[in-house]
C-alpha cells in the first residue's frame, strides 16, 4: 500500500468520523428540544389566558379542611360501618330488577340491626358536610357506605327503615357538596333503584323522600355548568402530566400508549384540543341551561365529529378524556334526574314528570309486559318512541319480578 493510497482512506475515515458526529449531534440535539417540547406547558398556558378571558377561574378554589374532631368523628362511623362484615356477592346488582329472594333477607338477618342503626345515628350526627382531609391523608369517602345502607333499605323496618334513608340523604348530600361530580350522580341513581323496592309495601314512610328526590335532581341539572368548570380546572392542572390524567380517569390503555413516554408525546400533542373542547362544553352549558334535551344533541354532534376527525389517542380514549361531555354520562344524568321525578311522583301519587328526551314535552310512557304496568320509560336519546326498546330507550322499573326460586338445600 502506497502512502497515497493510506492518506485516501484515513481521509474518508475522517471524514466519516465528522458526519457521524454530526449525525448524532443532530440526534441528540433533536432527542432534546423534543424532550423540553414534551416537558413545557406553554400549551396549557394559552389555554389558561382563553379560559380567564371567558371569565371562569383556571385556580381550584381554596377547600375548607373538616375540624379535627369532626374529622375523628367521621373516621370513628366509617370504622363502625366497615366493621359490619357486608359480603353478599353482587350486592345492588343483584336487585336492579328482581325482588330480594329469600336468601338475601336471611343473609341481612346475620347482620346486627343495632350495629346498623349505631352506625347510621353516627352518620346523621355528622352531617351533610362534606369531609375534606389533607392530601396526605386517607380519605373518608361516603361512597364506600352505600353497599351496606343501600341493600339495608330493600330489608329495614321501623326506625331503621327511617334512619337508612336518613343516611341515604346525608351521604348523597355529602358527595355534593365535595364535587364528587361522578359519584354522588351514580350513587343518586342507584338510590332511585333501591327506592323501588319499596313502593308496594313502605310508599306512606318514603313519601318524605319525594320532596328531597325532586330538589336533588334538579340540583343535578343546574349544577353542571358548575360541574363542567371543576372539571376543567382540575384537567388545567393533571392534564399536565399525562399519566395522572390517565390515572384521574381510570381508562384502560392500549399496550403502545401505556409506555410512559409514548403517552406523556401524546398527550402533549392532544392537551390543548381537549382543554380548548372542554371549556367550549362549558360555554354551551351556560348559553343552555338545564337544558338536557339539547345537550344530548350537542353531546351526539360533538362525538361524531371527533370519530370523523380522529386523534392521536383513538377516538374512544380521546371522548374518555373528555368524560363530561361524553354521550352515555350525559345520558345517564338524564336517567337519574328522570328516575328520581319518577319515584317523587309514585310516592306522591302524582302525575308522572315530562320526559326530558321528548321534543313535544310528553310525559313518561307506560311500559308494560303482557299487559301488565313494569314501569315508565323516556324515548331516550334519539327522541323516537321505540316501545321501550332497552338498546334506544330508557326505561324505569316500578314493578319488580317475583324474586328467584330458593336454591335447592
Amino acid at each position: 500500500m502506497n502512502a497515497g493510497t493510506a492518506s485516501v482512506r484515513r481521509s474518508r475515515l475522517g471524514t466519516w468520523i465528522v458526519l457521524s458526529g454530526v449525525f448524532i449531534g443532530l440526534l441528540l440535539t433533536g432527542v432534546l428540544v423534543l424532550w423540553l417540547w414534551v416537558r413545557s406547558d406553554g400549551d396549557v398556558r394559552a389555554v389558561e389566558a382563553e379560559v380567564s378571558a371567558a371569565g371562569f377561574a383556571i385556580q381550584p378554589e381554596p377547600k375548607t379542611l373538616t375540624d379535627p374532631l369532626r374529622l375523628t368523628r367521621a373516621r370513628s362511623v366509617d370504622a363502625a360501618v366497615r366493621a359490619i362484615k357486608f359480603d353478599w356477592p353482587g350486592t345492588i346488582h343483584s336487585l336492579k330488577n328482581k325482588s330480594a329472594s329469600a336468601e338475601f333477607r336471611a343473609y341481612h338477618l346475620t347482620i346486627s340491626s343495632q350495629d346498623v342503626c349505631d352506625a347510621a345515628r353516627g352518620i346523621v350526627d355528622l352531617g351533610n358536610a362534606p369531609i375534606r382531609v389533607p392530601p396526605s391523608e386517607r380519605r373518608v369517602s361516603p361512597s364506600a357506605w352505600k353497599d351496606l345502607f343501600d341493600t339495608r333499605l330493600v330489608v329495614a323496618e321501623g326506625d331503621e327503615l327511617d334512619l337508612c334513608l336518613a343516611v341515604t340523604r346525608i351521604r348523597i348530600e355529602m358527595l355534593w357538596g365535595d364535587e364528587s361530580y361522578f359519584a354522588g350522580r351514580y350513587d343518586f341513581s342507584r338510590v332511585c333503584t333501591v327506592l323501588a323496592h319499596r313502593l308496594a309495601d313502605r310508599r306512606e314512610q318514603m313519601r318524605p323522600m319525594a320532596d328531597w328526590l325532586e330538589s336533588m335532581a334538579q340540583r343535578y341539572l343546574d349544577g353542571q355548568p358548575q360541574s363542567a368548570e371543576h372539571v376543567l380546572r382540575g384537567d388545567l392542572t393533571s392534564f399536565r402530566h399525562g399519566e395522572q390524567a390517565m390515572k384521574e380517569r381510570g381508562v384502560m390503555l392500549p399496550n403502545w400508549l401505556a409506555i410512559g413516554p409514548a403517552m406523556e408525546l401524546v398527550m402533549r400533542v392532544e392537551r390543548a384540543s381537549l382543554l380548548r373542547a372542554e371549556l367550549s362544553w362549558l360555554q354551551f352549558l351556560n348559553a343552555h341551561p338545564a337544558q338536557p334535551r339539547v345537550w344530548l344533541d350537542e353531546a351526539e354532534r360533538r362525538n361524531a365529529a371527533l370519530a370523523n376527525a380522529g386523534s392521536w389517542l383513538g377516538a374512544d380514549l380521546h371522548q374518555q378524556l373528555l368524560i363530561i361531555q361524553h354521550p352515555h354520562v350525559v345520558r345517564h344524568l338524564v336517567f337519574a334526574v328522570l328516575y328520581a321525578r319518577l319515584i317523587a311522583a309514585e310516592l306522591r301519587g302524582s302525575p308522572w314528570p315530562v320526559d326530558l328526551c321528548d321534543r313535544a314535552g310528553a310525559p313518561l310512557r307506560r311500559w308494560e309486559k303482557d299487559g301488565q304496568l313494569i314501569g315508565a320509560y323516556s324515548v331516550g336519546p334519539d327522541g323516537l318512541d321505540d316501545g321501550a326498546d332497552s338498546r334506544k330507550d330508557l326505561r324505569f322499573r316500578l314493578v319488580l319480578d317475583p324474586p328467584p326460586p330458593s336454591a335447592a338445600p
